[in-house]
């Protein structure tokens, strides 16, 4: 069996044995999948990581409703500024960024986003 394959399986044993190496024997012996290349497949699923990172200021929702909201200004001919979405962000949000933050996140979704955002 693929390690892919096995996954799913190593999931369910998580919840059933309680804790990772009971469950990563468990679904060794029934995949006969190596433990350490279950376990080193399970540390690198996305299952694993449930926030892009445990200092992000915006949840994964948050920061995708953030790019409509870009591009629909820039539509309209009013491209946001740094200071704009600055602002966009504590009053849709709650949440205070720095100009620096604006700019990695206009990095990390330049694909998104057109010239002008």
């Amino acid at each position: 069996m693929k390690t892919a394959d096995a996954l799913p399986r190593l999931e369910e044993l998580k919840k059933i044995c309680g804790n990772l190496p009971a469950a990563l024997a468990a679904a060794a012996a029934e995949t006969r999948v190596n433990v350490d290349t279950l376990r080193m497949a399970d540390r690198r699923s996305p299952s694993s990581f449930p926030l892009p990172h445990g200092n992000s200021v915006l949840t994964q929702e948050e920061d995708t409703a953030l790019v409509p909201l870009a591009l629909a200004f820039s539509i309209s001919n009013m491209p946001l500024s740094a200071l704009q979405q600055r602002d966009l962000v504590l009053q849709k949000w709650g949440h205070e960024v720095s100009r620096a933050w604006v700019s990695r996140w206009v990095a990390r979704h330049k694909k998104e986003l057109s010239q002008r955002s």
